[in-house]
């Protein structure tokens, strides 16, 4: 039995495309944007590299994103394409290793717990520059005689409490004084008083210093402290203390 398309059907059909076409971009594109504003809130909310577990979530949008490409592409092209030839093995294993690479990524993904709290309510509030370098020295001087860094729990809030300002004012005097968000700012921090440690000649053994470079320096996790070291000193803890002793 045949059937014929309806007269215009195929008119309608590449229409239909278009439309899905454009419908996956815009979903990329807005579903990426969304990932990536939520990440830089939760870095200039908390101290502990929160918005690093989005990453892999970010991974997962834009391999859904070439899946979808990917799929529009073989149907396009047609079973006919593919028809008795060893190419039809192509788009099979193709869409078998995109699958299985969302899968995969997706069993390994762990979400941030907490939902962003935040102090205010309406438009963000400005702060002139005189009056945010004001508050800079004080949340320099509060962490250089208050340790606050050291705290793996630490978030904006705890630091504006402290200060006796809010979040959208500290975040604010950070940005403008250092060009960094909140986490950065106290990854520097805390990266600093991991540095010292480490070179410290007192320790009997590079573990034990490592060791106590993540427990008083703040950091939440050893994986978080050792990617973040690298990340800002270009080398890993044990190479820079051997470097610093030497």
């Amino acid at each position: 039995v045949h059937f014929r398309m309806p007269h215009g059907g195929g008119n309608l059909l590449l229409f239909a495309r278009i439309c899905f076409a454009f419908e996956v971009v815009w979903v990329w594109w807005r579903g990426t944007r969304l990932l990536r504003k939520t990440r830089a809130r939760l870095d200039d909310t908390y101290s502990d590299d929160r918005g690093h577990l989005l990453h892999p979530t970010l991974i997962i949008q834009h391999l859904l994103g070439i899946t979808a490409a990917i799929s529009m592409l073989l149907n396009f092209l047609g079973r006919d394409f593919f028809a008795e030839s060893m190419m039809v093995t192509i788009p099979a294993v193709l869409m078998s290793v995109l699958l299985f690479a969302i899968g995969y990524v997706a069993a390994r993904t762990r979400l941030p717990q907490e939902i962003i709290k935040s102090d205010y309510s309406g438009d963000e509030q400005t702060v002139l520059n005189e009056e945010s370098e004001l508050l800079m020295q004080q949340i320099d001087t509060l962490m250089r005689d208050g340790q606050l860094y050291t705290n793996p729990a630490l978030n904006i809030v705890d630091v504006a409490t402290a200060v006796g300002s809010n979040r959208t004012y500290v975040s604010n005097a950070i940005n403008r004084t250092y060009n960094i968000n909140f986490s950065q700012y106290i990854a520097q921090l805390r990266i600093e008083a991991a540095k010292n440690i480490l070179a410290d000649p007192g320790y009997m053994t590079d573990k034990k210093a490592i060791a106590d470079a993540i427990a008083l320096s703040g950091f939440s996790s050893d994986q978080t402290f050792y990617r973040v070291f690298k990340e800002l000193t270009g080398v890993t803890p044990l190479q820079y203390r051997h470097n610093s002793l030497q």
